[in-house]
Parts: structure tokens; sequence; C-alpha cells
């Protein structure tokens, strides 16, 4: 090959170690942005890993803030006492503010997020089921809905209130599962 290459006349030569070096330079550089385009994709992967747990604990912490409330309440709405005449019921809707700003970023997490949108339109449904067993509404402090029920309807709105725990907990347990973390314990 190099006896060749000596046998060329004029700037032949030249050319031709000019075009190999020009060829290896552009393997050279084209190596190069295979490799930036590996770690931009890796990078990309990871932010995308990190933002899909930022939005399952985030909405963890929300459901569970909620389950707590709500058992709270069934505690005491389960056992009204010997009293009569009604009891408020505070609208838990407000309550939710996480879930409307990740909507967007549902896509992010692994698993199916029906679980997760079944839970908060059980919790945004209450408010039309009290309404159902025969609760008028009422305006609170800044425009929170409060809800009155005769004492007797206590035990309606308890069971209420635990159907709506049951889909609470399910989207709790997925979204434990995309954090990879057990903690049944918590709801």
């Amino acid at each position: 090959m190099w006896a060749w290459i000596e046998t060329l006349s004029g700037g032949a030569g030249a050319f031709l170690g000019s075009l190999t070096g020009a060829l290896f330079g552009l393997l050279a550089i084209l190596a190069g942005a295979l490799y930036n385009a590996h770690l931009n994709r890796k990078r990309d992967d990871e932010l995308r890993r990190h933002e899909s747990m930022a939005v399952a604990r985030a909405l963890r912490a929300e459901l569970l803030a909620l389950h707590s409330t709500m058992e709270g309440n069934i505690r005491m709405y389960e056992n009204p006492g010997d009293e009569t005449g009604e009891f408020l019921i505070p609208s838990m809707t407000p309550l939710i503010k996480v879930f409307p700003a990740l909507i967007p970023k549902l896509g992010l997490l692994q698993f199916n997020t029906q679980i997760v949108l079944d839970s908060y339109a059980a919790i945004e449904q209450i408010p039309e089921r009290l309404v159902l067993l025969g609760a008028t509404t009422h305006e609170f402090e800044q425009g929170r809905a409060m809800y009155k029920l005769p004492v007797d309807k206590g035990g309606n709105v308890a069971t209420l209130l635990r159907n709506t725990l049951v889909y609470v907990a399910d989207a709790v347990e997925f979204l434990n599962a995309e954090l990879g973390e057990d903690r049944a314990s918590e709801t």
C-alpha cells in the first residue's frame, strides 16, 4: 500500500493523506457525538426518574394527609353521642392542592395512574354524596363549604368516608410501589 502511495504523482499523495486524516477526524467526531447523545439520554432518564419519584412522593403525602383527616372524621361521626340536632362536615376538596398541580406529570409514573385518579374522584364526590344524604350547604371561612346533617346521619357519613378510604389506601399502596417502598403501615 505504501509503495503504491509513493508512486502517485503530484499532489495525489497529499490529497490521499488529507482524505485519510479527514475520515479519521469525522469518525472521531461521530463517535464523540454518539457518546454525548448516550450520556444525554442517560441524564434525561435519570432526571425523569427523579421527577417521577418526586411526583409519587407528593401525591402520597397529600393522600396520607387526606386519609388521616378522614380517619379522624370517621371516629367523630361514628359516635355522635346522645346529642340531637345537627353537625357540620367540612369539605375536603379545598385540601386537595398538590394533585391539580401535578396532573400534567402523572404520565411520568410507571403504573396505571387510574388508581390515583379514582381516589381523588372519590374524595371529590363526597360533597355530592353528602347532599344526597340530605345535607345542606353552608359557606364557611374563605369560601370553604360546610355541610350540615342531622346527628342521626353520622353513621352514614362514617360509612361514606370508610368507602372513600378504600380508594385512598389503594392509591397510597400503588404510590408506595412506584417508590419501591412498603409503607402499608402508614394507611
